[in-house]
């Protein structure tokens, strides 16, 4: 299973009684409040806690986009190096075939 689809799936546990409740003015801040007290275990095994903001934005956005809204947005600067800018990549890969051993 890919790692943004079990990051779905574990943001549907944390939500759990929050996803088909009917909930009455307050509650659901409260709820998240008894989520956010717990420890929670990531798929990949490490344990973390959940502030009670990240779960109300979590269910906010199920409720808005459902299931597909919970899975992790994907970086826009994904698969590109935050450290070396292009044109410094460049610079060094030419450098690099003028001399090899540089």
């Amino acid at each position: 299973m890919a790692h943004r689809q079990q990051l779905a799936l574990f943001r549907i546990a944390v939500l759990g009684p929050l996803v088909g409740a009917r909930l009455e003015h307050g509650e659901l801040v409260e709820l998240c409040r008894e989520a956010a007290a717990r420890t929670w275990e990531l798929p990949s095994g490490a344990v973390i806690d959940v502030s009670a903001r990240t779960i109300e934005d979590w269910f906010y956005a199920y409720q808005r986009g459902g299931f597909a809204a919970l899975h992790p947005k994907r970086r826009s600067d994904a698969d590109k190096s935050r450290a070396i800018t292009e044109e410094l990549a460049s610079l060094i890969l030419r450098l690099k075939q003028e001399k090899p051993r540089r």
